[in-house]
């Protein structure tokens, strides 16, 4: 008696072992990280309260910052000023492209079709009377449509950007840095004295 109920416990653990989800990592089930600093411009200005004064000569940009993030890939002082350059240069490139870009859109439809027809037949003549003629007949259709749409987004933006430089830089995650660009009206002015040097 005591080895059947002995018996009856082993089989319910072992059904409800094979019930359970089965625990695979697959790419399907990774997540992105939620752990990172979101990029933004942000922009200061000065009588640019109402629609008039902003089309008119009393408002004025007063400072712009620029906030980007890049990862490292690995922890040492090489990775680390590799992806800060990165970091940097995105905080630039997302204000210049925030000052104006050009967009070029192309839709491209690709259809191609190719069919094959494939038949062949045989008889074979036998001289027992009984067997009599034995016949076989074989044919093939092989049809293959292919439609590629290729869509296709260029977005560039160019200019000379001058007064910039990195007011804050900091590692934010385990392999993650961020870097904020600044520009400010007194640092342009200033370079521009200083070119006249």
């Amino acid at each position: 008696m005591k080895s059947k109920l002995i018996m009856a416990g082993v089989l319910l653990s072992l059904g409800a072992c094979a019930t359970g989800p089965a625990k695979v990592d697959t790419v399907r089930e990774e997540e992105l990280s939620t752990d990172f600093v979101a990029e933004g411009i942000k922009v200061t200005s000065s009588g640019c309260g109402t629609v008039s004064k902003l089309l008119g000569r009393k408002c004025e940009i007063l400072a712009i910052e620029s906030r980007s993030t890049a990862p490292s890939n690995g922890g040492t002082t090489v990775n680390r000023k590799n992806a800060m350059d990165a970091a940097c240069g995105y905080a630039l490139a997302n204000v210049r492209h925030w000052m104006g870009q050009r967009v070029d859109s192309t839709r491209t439809v690709t259809r191609t079709g190719t069919s094959t027809e494939v038949s062949g037949s045989k008889e074979t003549q036998n001289s027992n009377k009984d067997v009599g003629a034995t016949e076989s007949s074989e044919r093939e259709n092989l049809n293959d449509t292919k439609t590629v749409v290729t869509n296709t987004v260029r977005q560039s933006a160019t200019g000379f950007m001058a007064g910039w430089q990195p007011i804050e830089q900091e590692v934010i995650g385990a392999q993650e840095v961020s870097c904020t660009m600044g520009w400010s009206r007194k640092n342009s002015a200033l370079m521009t004295q200083a070119r006249g040097l």
